[in-house]
């Protein structure tokens, strides 16, 4: 017959070892979560971010093929509009043909 003083090790083990299995497994389950939700809301800054920058680079682009800019102030070279550079690469040629025959026209 058992009394109280009497204590199951087999039963405390078991015990003991279901609880750290469980604490173990909510604990990676956890860190998934939190893991996957950084990953999606670093993803989701960096598509927010991008087309803005797209955008500002585009313009600037734009900006200097419709405008007088220096390229490189210190040598001294600037850019000019790019309507301008091509009619002055165009009226370099004698005559319409041969710039029809340059650019492959």
């Amino acid at each position: 017959m058992e009394t109280g003083n009497d204590l199951n090790i087999s039963r405390i083990f078991v015990v003991v070892i279901t609880s750290f299995l469980i604490v173990t497994s909510a604990v990676i389950a956890i860190e998934a979560a939190f893991s996957g939700s950084v990953q999606r809301e670093t993803y989701l800054k960096s598509m927010e971010v991008q087309p803005y920058n797209i955008k500002k680079i585009k313009l600037k682009q734009m900006n200097d093929l419709n405008s007088y800019h220096w390229v490189d102030y210190e040598k001294g070279i600037a850019g000019i509009p790019i309507e301008l550079a091509i009619e002055k690469a165009l009226s370099e040629f004698p005559n319409n043909s041969e710039a029809s025959e340059a650019s492959g026209e």
